[in-house]
C-alpha cells in the first residue's frame, strides 16, 4: 500500500521537474508566512482526512499553485492562466496509469482561484483537492504484532506464535509451518480449505 509519505514525495518530484515551478512545501499552508524567503511560482501540499469506503482507501491532498502578484496587481490574468495550466499538468500526471500501477486519482477536480496576503506578499493562483485512490486488502499479517492469530470470526485471538501449519491432507501430518506473512509454494494441490478469508492463492503460492 503507497504511504502518504510516498505520494508527497512523488508530488514533490512533479514540482521539482515542471519548469513553471521554483518551490515546493507541505504542511499548514500559515506556516508559509514564517518560512523565509520563498521562490514563485510555489505548489504546496497539506493532507486532508482519510477515508476508506468499502475496499477502497481514499486519501486526500489540499493542493495550493499560487505564484506572486506584481505591484498594482498588473499581472492577474496570467497567473491565474499559468497555474491552472500547471494544476491541469499535474492532474494529468497522476491520472497516468503506469507512473503509478496501484493508485486511481479521481478525475473529478474543482479549481478554486484564491488570493492570499502572506507578508510583502500578495500571492495568487488555485487550490483543489487531489484524491488518491487504493484498494484496501485488510492485510492483517502485515500489522506489526506478534502472539494474534485472526480466527475465521475476525477477531484476534491469541496464540503462541503467528504461524500457518501446511499439512498433508493424506497422511495429516504436518509438512510445514509458515511465519504468517510468508508464502508457500505448492507442487500440487487439490484444493484449499479457506479457513481463513484472507487466505489468497496466486500462480501456486498461497499467501498467508
Amino acid at each position: 500500500m503507497t504511504t502518504i509519505n510516498q505520494i508527497i514525495k512523488s508530488l514533490n518530484d512533479f514540482a521539482n521537474a515542471h519548469y513553471q515551478i521554483n518551490n515546493f512545501g507541505s504542511g499548514e499552508l500559515y506556516d508559509l508566512a514564517s518560512s523565509g524567503v520563498t521562490n514563485y511560482p510555489l505548489m504546496y501540499v497539506d493532507v486532508n482526512p482519510t477515508s476508506i469506503v468499502d475496499d477502497v482507501t481514499q486519501v486526500s491532498f489540499e493542493i495550493f499553485l499560487v505564484d506572486r502578484l506584481t505591484k498594482g496587481f498588473t499581472n492577474w490574468a496570467e497567473v491565474y492562466s499559468d497555474m491552472q495550466r500547471v494544476g491541469l499538468d499535474l492532474v494529468a500526471h497522476f491520472l497516468s496509469q503506469s507512473y503509478f500501477p496501484y493508485l486511481r486519482v479521481q478525475q473529478n477536480v474543482t479549481f478554486d482561484p484564491v488570493r492570499y496576503s502572506y507578508g510583502d506578499d500578495e500571492i495568487a493562483g488555485y487550490r483543489f483537492t487531489l484524491t488518491f485512490n487504493q484498494f484496501f486488502d485488510q492485510d492483517r499479517c502485515s500489522i506489526p504484532q506478534l502472539g494474534f492469530d485472526y480466527g475465521s470470526s475476525g477477531s484476534p485471538l491469541p496464540v503462541s506464535s503467528g504461524v500457518v501449519t501446511i499439512i498433508d491432507a493424506i497422511t495429516s501430518s504436518t509438512i510445514t509451518t509458515v511465519v504468517c506473512g510468508g508464502t508457500y509454494s505448492v507442487l500440487q494441490f487439490s484444493g484449499i480449505d479457506a479457513a481463513f478469508s484472507s487466505t489468497v492463492y496466486t500462480n501456486s503460492i498461497i499467501a498467508t
